[in-house]
């Protein structure tokens, strides 16, 4: 899947996600409410688009340094919490399977 193609998938899903938010939210939707979910909307979409990028940015640094970062059960609070989620190892292969073939669409 190209970059192109890559990011208006995930720019279509972050905008679904906060359609979906705001269709279920009773507020008074006002001209700062509206500033601050498209600030929320970039915020995603660069998160999102920093993925595919050679020279892409710490993923902490899209969290405030309060941020907390749920996986599953694991639970990472602050920005050295979140970097050490993103830093750790991949899990090790079930004993007895083979490791998959190289992918050749990529």
């Amino acid at each position: 899947m190209n970059l192109n193609r890559r990011f208006s998938v995930v720019a279509l899903c972050a905008v679904s996600l906060v359609g979906a938010a705001s269709a279920q939210a009773e507020d008074k939707m006002t001209a700062q409410s509206l500033i601050d979910r498209q600030l929320i909307q970039d915020q995603i979409i660069r998160y999102y688009y920093n993925f595919g990028l050679a020279d892409k940015k710490a993923e902490e640094s899209f969290y405030a340094d309060d941020g907390v970062l749920i996986l599953g059960t694991r639970r990472y609070e602050g920005k050295e919490g979140i970097k050490s989620a993103y830093n750790r190892p991949p899990p090790a292969p079930a004993p007895g399977s083979a490791p998959a073939p190289p992918r050749s669409d990529l």
